[in-house]
C-alpha cells in the first residue's frame, strides 16, 4: 500500500495524514501480532526443555561453551589474538637479535684492532694525520660539508 501526500489542496493532505494513521496503525497490529507468535513459540521451546532432562543439560551446556568461547578475557577469540601478538613479537626478538649480533660482532672487532678505529674516524669523520689532506668525490651529487660531517642537500 503505497501513500501519496499532495502539497496542492489542504483536502487531499487531511486524507493523506489520515491514511498515515491507518497505516502506521496495520504496521504496529502486524508487529504485535508477529510478537505474539514469536512469545508462543518461545513458550513451546521452554515448555519442551522443561519437559526433557536432556535438553536442560544439552542447554546448560551449551550456555557454559558459548560463555567461555566467545565472552571475557579468556575466551578462545582473545586466545587466538594473544597467539598472533605473541608471534609478531617473537619475530620482533629474532630481528633485535641479529642486529645486536652484527652490533656486537662491531664492538669486538674494535676492542681487539687499533685499525678498525682508525678505519671509522677516517671514514666517517673525515679525521687525518697532520701530514695528509683529504680529498672527498662524492658520486651521488649530494655535497659533503667535511666541518660538520654532514650531508648537504
Amino acid at each position: 500500500m503505497n501513500v501519496i501526500f499532495s502539497i496542492n489542496a489542504e483536502k487531499n493532505i487531511k486524507t493523506s495524514g489520515v491514511l498515515l494513521e491507518i497505516w502506521v496503525k496495520i504496521v504496529t497490529f502486524a508487529s504485535l501480532k508477529h510478537i505474539r507468535t514469536s512469545m508462543n513459540g518461545l513458550k513451546m521451546l521452554f515448555a519442551a526443555v522443561g519437559r526433557s532432562r536432556f535438553l536442560k543439560y544439552a542447554l546448560v551446556v551449551l550456555a557454559g561453551v558459548m560463555l567461555v568461547g566467545f565472552v571475557g578475557e579468556n575466551s578462545i577469540l582473545s586466545h587466538m589474538q594473544n597467539k598472533e601478538r605473541i608471534g609478531a613479537l617473537d619475530a620482533e626478538i629474532g630481528r633485535y637479535r641479529q642486529l645486536y649480533q652484527a652490533d656486537r660482532q662491531k664492538m669486538d672487532r674494535l676492542d681487539r684492532d687499533p685499525k678498525a678505529i682508525e678505519e671509522i674516524a677516517r671514514e666517517r669523520y673525515f679525521m687525518k694525520h697532520a701530514d695528509e689532506e683529504i680529498f672527498v668525490f662524492n658520486e651521488g651529487g649530494a655535497e659533503i660539508d667535511t666541518t660538520n660531517n654532514e650531508r648537504v642537500k
